[in-house]
């Protein structure tokens, strides 16, 4: 951009499922999205966001990438220039994968199970050639890690 701040107004997300939402921020990097991953999954790697921009929304950073990348590293947040260990609420648009990366930094958790693809409430969801009862599908049931 160099040195000089774009404020935008812009349709965000909603390609794949939902409506896109219109926004007006700062724009206050943009990369090429390239970075290499810490772990705990696929650490040494590069990772790809595709061209990616961090706008300013309000007291908001938001991260928009354009290419679908699970957020399950701080890498991600890093190469942008946002230290996740730094802020004090890091929203990551994900239902499991991201508690490799951010579980540890993680004081609290706020499940939401928001329209889309993939859902939180898994009783959403038929499921058939299973043994029941089964965790988490029924309630009084008990997760017990392998050993």
């Amino acid at each position: 951009i160099g040195g000089t701040v774009q404020v935008v107004g812009l349709a965000a997300g909603g390609r794949r499922d939902g409506a896109p939402v219109p926004i007006t921020g700062r724009v206050r990097l943009i990369s090429d999205g390239h970075f290499i991953l810490e772990g705990p999954e696929n650490a040494g790697t590069v990772g790809d966001m595709g061209r990616t921009a961090v706008v300013r929304v309000g007291g908001v950073n938001l991260v928009l990438t354009s290419k679908k990348f699970a957020p399950g590293d701080q890498q991600q947040l890093r190469s942008v220039g946002i230290d996740p260990t730094r802020q004090k609420i890091v929203v990551l648009k994900a239902a499991v994968r991201w508690r490799g990366g951010y579980g540890a930094i993680a004081k609290h958790a706020i499940l939401v199970d928001t329209p889309g693809l993939g859902s939180v409430d898994l009783s959403r969801f038929d499921f058939e050639h299973i043994r029941r009862p089964i965790f988490p599908l029924d309630p009084q049931t008990e997760w017990v890690p392998s050993q």
